[in-house]
């Protein structure tokens, strides 16, 4: 079955305050795809390829940048080809970020894949004023638990540390 993980920035409520998003997504067939997107309700142009080719069990870079004048990037690097892309993104008069960030792994359907572990290396986040910080030492990081429509848990990662470096159990 198909399988996707992505880089969010933004809940995507409304045009004036997207979800600006990025990622890979890997069909049952055994291809693999990059994309980037700029979405909200009832957005008119979808999902973009990112226009990188990789390869099943690359390791892949990826940075999703959205700026409070509205401005966003994406860079993606392939570590095993060592390629790197910067694909333009959809932009929209007057939008901002609001706050949201999101890594999500999903699978089309109703059970989520065995993703196994993953683990994330130099993993910082940045907003004006603070300049780059380690991703645990970040005020308002929460855990969570994925749920399925039965409300039965599919995963329950392990805590943020205060470093840059951490490992996702699914």
């Amino acid at each position: 079955a198909d399988s996707y993980h992505w880089v969010g920035l933004g809940a995507g409520y409304t045009k004036a305050q997207p979800l600006v998003q990025a990622g890979w997504a890997a069909t049952g067939a055994g291809g693999l795809s990059t994309w980037i997107e700029t979405y909200y309700p009832d957005d008119p142009i979808g999902i973009q390829p990112a226009g990188l080719t990789i390869n099943q069990g690359d390791e892949i870079y990826l940075h999703v940048a959205f700026a409070a004048n509205g401005s966003i990037g994406y860079h993606f690097i392939d570590y095993n080809t060592g390629i790197n892309k910067y694909p333009t993104g959809q932009v929209y008069s007057g939008m901002a970020p609001d706050g949201h960030v999101e890594w999500i792994p999903e699978k089309a359907g109703t059970s989520l894949a065995n993703f196994g572990e993953v683990t994330f290396q130099q993993s910082y986040a940045g907003c004006a004023g603070s300049g780059w910080q380690a991703l645990g030492s970040l005020a308002g990081l929460s855990s969570w638990v994925m749920r399925g429509v039965s409300n039965d848990i599919l995963c329950s990662p392990s805590a943020v540390s205060s470093g840059t470096q951490f490992t996702k159990h699914m």
